[in-house]
């Protein structure tokens, strides 16, 4: 849980495992808005952050670029180029579509603006259980992954494949790297189980045929940002033992070096979700 680790010390455990350094997600907006957190919102003191993951949105729309720019004020403290953020949603209320083409085209300008890279990710399939399904709709603005990478080339945006969200539309995440072309910027790599609906497992334990997608991913984007994205842990211990298990996952099958640990909260708990950055060598 959130309680198991600071940021310092989660930087410290991925150092020590041979990671460069952190993705950072910041705590939730509703958490930073009101500055309530229980949470480690701390990250000046950081020296080892990679990439930053705008904090979780409420399902409205207004709140979106005030997340994206508490995430911009976070990388320009941390000195870090890369920032991922969910696309903006709802189709049919406040704006529809015509709001979600402006955003991009807000995002386009605040990349110019600011020299970082802003990767939109592409959303899993809305699934029970029920009482997290009208969130999850009202936080998708997509029909399927393949109106997302339209959308994503037709504005010229950054994106970030979600290996996982991918699969959750029962389609293979591989064929979504041609697709995104140039404009795959940064990935989020985990494993997924369709039987029990659990995505974010160790690469290995699931569906995805993980080697297969990293040997396409070399391929076409040898040195991409792979953010190795694992389930919530409650003890140090399990953090250590998730980060381990995927590295020596990826040491076992590929020759690479390993390069960041990404520590996420999310609304219920601090993710130590492990998220590796492989630079393929």
């Amino acid at each position: 849980s959130y309680k198991c680790l600071t940021n310092r010390e989660a930087e410290k455990i991925a150092l020590d495992l041979s990671y460069s350094g952190l993705e950072l997600m910041m705590p939730p907006l509703k958490f930073l808005s009101k500055n309530k957190s229980d949470r480690d919102d701390k990250y000046n003191n950081l020296q080892a952050v990679k990439s930053v993951h705008a904090p979780f949105l409420t399902v409205f729309n207004r709140d979106y670029f005030r997340s994206l720019n508490f995430a911009i004020k976070a990388a320009q403290a941390t000195n870090t180029k890369l920032i991922n953020i969910h696309p903006y949603s709802m189709r049919l209320i406040f704006g529809g579509r015509s709001a979600q083409e402006k955003a991009a085209q807000k995002i386009t300008q605040l990349e110019k603006n600011t020299e970082l890279t802003i990767a939109v990710e592409v959303m899993n399939r809305p699934r029970p259980p029920l009482k997290k399904l009208w969130r999850r709709y009202l936080q998708q603005p997509f029909k399927g992954p393949d109106e997302w990478v339209a959308y994503v080339k037709r504005h010229g945006l950054h994106a970030t494949l979600d290996v996982t969200h991918i699969a959750t539309w029962k389609q293979n995440p591989i064929d979504y790297i041609n697709k995104l072309g140039s404009h795959l910027s940064h990935v989020h790599f985990s494993d997924y189980r369709e039987d029990i609906n659990t995505e974010h497992l160790i690469p290995g334990t699931g569906d995805i045929d993980c080697q297969a997608f990293l040997r396409n991913l070399n391929q076409v984007a040898p040195a991409i940002t792979v953010t190795l994205e694992l389930n919530p842990v409650d003890t140090r211990e399990e953090v250590i033992s998730s980060a381990q298990q995927s590295i020596n996952y990826i040491h076992s099958n590929f020759n690479t070096k390993i390069s960041h640990l990404k520590r996420v909260l999310d609304n219920q708990c601090l993710n130590y979700a492990f998220f590796k950055c492989l630079n393929f060598v």
